[in-house]
Order: C-alpha cells, then structure tokens, then sequence
C-alpha cells in the first residue's frame, strides 16, 4: 500500500506527504517544537468558556 496525502504544515504552509513525516501533523520537528513552545508559553490557550462546559458536562455524568 502506497500511501500518499498531500498536506500543508499547520504551522510553516510548506506542503508535504503526511505519511513521511515523523512529526505529524507538521512537515519537521522544528515546526513541532515551535508549536509545543507556543502551547508551553501560553501563546495558544483553549478559551476558558469552552473548559467550564466541559467540566460541568464531566461532573453531571458522573453524578448519574
């Protein structure tokens, strides 16, 4: 089986065949670690409205 799928980096836009790379989503490592830094320093944050849902969704199915 020849897998072949034509992506774009999420984070550099460089096209690349995503079964080639070690690092997906991203074309390299490089472009990994930069993402992973930018979630490490809080550049990239989930919205705090989206957490709160999913918490009190979380404790009602618990409590059933």
């Amino acid at each position: 089986m020849n897998n072949k799928i034509k992506v774009k980096c999420p984070k550099c836009k460089k096209t690349f065949n995503y079964f080639d790379s070690e690092s997906r989503p991203f074309c390299s490592e490089k472009c990994r670690l930069v993402d992973l830094g930018k979630w490490l320093n809080e550049e990239f944050a989930i919205k705090e409205s989206f957490l709160c849902e999913s918490i009190d969704a979380e404790k009602e199915t618990m409590t059933e």
